[in-house]
């Protein structure tokens, strides 16, 4: 695990585990869904050359997850090639999934 994943899972643990997330198993995989599905958005964004501030505003307004999640893409490097940029995003959305479901309560 590289450092920015390891950061990424340490925050993602900490303020998924300081919530109310509980319950069944469908609404575990519905929340980390919803989650990586934003994280997607928030990437390509990021890899489109969109401001990191004007997303950190409204990031901030959905509290610390999402501020992290901002981050975190933001520390990617930019892509330009179209399937190179479509393959982080990707990569990004499922590496947000997998440390939801690895971190959210059952």
């Amino acid at each position: 695990m590289n450092i920015k994943k390891a950061i990424s899972a340490g925050i993602i643990a900490a303020m998924i585990s300081g919530s109310a997330m509980a319950g069944t198993d469908s609404k575990k995989i519905a929340f980390c869904t919803g989650l990586s599905k934003t994280a997607g958005k928030i990437m390509s964004m990021r890899q489109r050359g969109f401001p990191m501030a004007k997303l950190m505003e409204v990031s901030q307004k959905h509290g610390n997850l999402y501020v992290h999640i901002v981050k975190t893409a933001y520390a990617t490097p930019r892509r330009y090639a179209d399937e190179n940029i479509q393959i982080e995003i990707e990569d990004f959305e499922n590496e947000i999934f997998s440390e939801c479901l690895k971190y959210t309560p059952k």
